[in-house]
């Protein structure tokens, strides 16, 4: 009992420091995916639809819970704070997977494992994406499912499935954690005809919440328009890179975002949890003994399923990864304890062991943490993630609540804290700047909705993350709105680059372009 409670202040631990470093970053600007979803969000609130008014290439799931968070405000300081309650819902659930499962040592210790994974910068930790909302319907989902082999009712199963429905509605790469919750049920005791109904309860779980989300949009007039680019589009985009290209760009992602430098201890530690499962695993049984290396398999899929692994993708496995690090620190700490050395000696090595897991790879990113907001333009560069806020409040003073404006680009923060709708409803442009066969058609379709909106003021982005056009994309939109605004616009504000992390926002002695580094223009409707 001792001993246990020890390991569950270690995880009360991580948790705390969790929260305390989530709240130096309380005020981390909306980067553009969260603008995005707090955007549609706010105009769903509205009664407008998605993907029919105002669009992005999400499941409806986080756009749900963006307009639950709207409930109690639409500042940075709410969605940031909802954020962190429910990085310890998701903490909570992964202590109780991993205690039934493995035991009090490797919940508490893998719970402040991923506790201070998640909140990391190169996993982009601080923000409300997809990925940090999708884990925790996840883990509630491998929390219904039988791993210590005990008889389990037939509605567990089902809400399993109702739980993986609720995920993959809010990013499609969750189904692939479908691969360990059929081993799971493959390989638990029972008869062949019960694991079959165990697997159909969790097949009916999961398509109910699909039918219910598909009826829902139904009735909105919008369950076409959904299915395809929730779902269609994103089957589309994950499969257009080369196999050379995805394994340069996971190369890529761990060098630039230095993941092996923060994270290398923990996947040693991962490595021996391996050999720990291998070792034991006649008196584990297989389901415990193969589960972890099935989760890492399936959720590494669903990080690859794009090729891009964007920083916050790698959120998906984490949990998986910190389960097999907590085991491999286990099995470390047991042999240190076995040896027939000092004891002062296996305590100062066994404490630099859960130093190296804990506190490291924290210290080393401390400067982001105390960068406080400042940590997006760590992170993000110029992308004008810190501008957002300001450029909303100047576009609210001068505009009219009936009025519309034009963002050129997928910064969806703009509209959002202008509180103006956006004239065209591609809110997220990087379709539009894409090499598919339809991207000109998506180009003409914004810009007559821009014609029609006929918008107050236009910002045009010029960094091409914001557009991501890649070099067979068509350059149709980006002419055509500049041939309006030279016809009916006038430039009023812009937002300078000073250096490589800092910009001011200037409505007065504009620069000219080629005589300063321009993040984005503002232009005015001539009346």
């Amino acid at each position: 009992m001792r001993e246990n409670r020890i390991w569950l202040t270690v995880a009360l631990a991580g948790v705390v420091a969790m929260i305390a470093l989530r709240v130096l970053m309380l005020s981390a600007p909306l980067e553009r995916d969260e603008g995005g979803y707090a955007y549609i969000a706010d105009r769903w609130l509205q009664g407008e639809a998605p993907y029919v008014h105002a669009l992005e290439t999400k499941p409806p799931g986080v756009f749900a819970l963006y307009a639950i968070i709207l409930q109690f405000g639409r500042s940075v300081e709410t969605i940031r704070g909802f954020s962190l309650a429910w990085a310890v819902l998701t903490a909570w659930l992964f202590f109780r997977l991993v205690a039934r499962a493995y035991g009090a040592r490797a919940a508490g210790l893998g719970t402040a494992m991923l506790t201070l994974m998640q909140v990391a910068p190169p996993y982009i930790g601080y923000s409300a994406n997809s990925e940090m909302f999708m884990i925790t319907f996840i883990l509630l989902a491998l929390l219904c499912l039988p791993l210590d082999d005990k008889p389990a009712a037939l509605w567990r199963f089902l809400v399993c499935g109702l739980a993986m429905g609720a995920a993959a509605l809010i990013k499609p790469v969750a189904m692939t954690e479908g691969l360990v919750i059929a081993f799971v049920i493959g390989f638990s005791a029972g008869s062949v005809s019960v694991k079959i109904k165990r697997l159909l309860a969790v097949g009916a779980g999961f398509v109910a919440v699909l039918l219910a989300c598909l009826a829902a949009f139904a009735a909105m007039d919008a369950a076409r328009e959904m299915i395809f680019w929730a779902f269609t589009y994103n089957i589309n985009y994950s499969s257009s890179l080369t196999l050379w290209h995805r394994f340069s760009m996971l190369l890529a992602r761990l060098v630039v975002r230095d993941m092996l430098l923060r994270d290398w201890a923990i996947y040693l530690a991962a490595i021996a949890g391996v050999v720990w499962l291998l070792r034991g695993r006649r008196n584990l049984g297989w389901v415990l003994a193969l589960f972890p290396l099935v989760w890492a398999i399936s959720s590494f899929i669903g990080v690859s399923a794009s090729g891009r692994y964007t920083g916050h993708y790698w959120q998906q496995w984490l949990p998986a990864v910190c389960l097999l690090a907590a085991l491999g620190a286990g099995f470390v700490l047991d042999r240190l304890a076995a040896l027939q050395a000092d004891r002062r000696l296996v305590r100062v090595l066994s404490a630099m062991i859960l130093v190296l897991l804990l506190v490291y790879p924290t210290v080393i990113h401390a400067r982001h943490y105390l960068a406080g907001r400042e940590i997006a333009r760590m992170i993000y560069g110029l992308n004008p993630f810190m501008e957002g806020e300001a450029t909303g409040r100047y576009l609210a003073e001068h505009t009219q609540p009936d009025e519309t404006i034009f963002v050129l680009g997928s910064e969806g923060q703009i509209p959002f804290f202008a509180q103006r709708k956006n004239a065209s409803r591609f809110v997220f442009m990087y379709p539009l700047g894409s090499d598919h066969p339809q991207a000109l058609e998506w180009q003409k379709q914004a810009f007559n909705e821009v014609l029609d909106n006929n918008p107050r003021y236009i910002v045009f982005v010029y960094l091409t993350a914001s557009f991501f056009l890649t070099d067979k994309a068509p350059r149709w939109l980006h002419e055509q709105t500049m041939r309006l605004i030279n016809e009916r616009y006038e430039r009023e504000a812009a937002q300078v680059a000073v250096d490589r992390r800092r910009s001011v926002f200037v409505t007065e002695n504009l620069p000219q372009p080629g005589k300063a580094m321009i993040v984005f223009d503002v232009f005015r409707r001539r009346d």
